[in-house]
């Protein structure tokens, strides 16, 4: 077996659980659900590379479009998670983390 294979299914098991764990707990704040909905998007993308490398070497284009899906989602839970600080502060720390 490939070692790419192994490690992205092992990467996929680890954020399902993690998923399970936030919507366990049921928390309603929004980071949370970010949180959950990262995890998923990380998930699903370590089942398509995982699957694209036990077929061959190369990566389709839904693994792509999956890991920008991926990027995104933890970009917005990273956003959300600034929503207990002030306008001002949150603004300037969004304005580090996009760019």
């Amino acid at each position: 077996m490939h070692v790419g294979f192994i490690t992205h299914a092992g990467a996929a098991l680890g954020y399902l659980i993690l998923a399970l764990l936030v919507i366990y707990w049921r928390s309603t704040a929004l980071s949370s659900l970010m949180l959950a909905l990262a995890s998923v998007a990380t998930m699903l993308w370590g089942v398509a590379v995982a699957y694209d490398l036990y077929h061959g070497p190369h990566v389709s284009v839904l693994s792509q479009i999956l890991e920008l899906a991926r990027s995104c989602s933890w970009l917005m839970a990273t956003l959300t998670a600034l929503y207990w600080l002030p306008p001002v502060r949150r603004t300037a720390l969004g304005y580090l983390v996009i760019g």
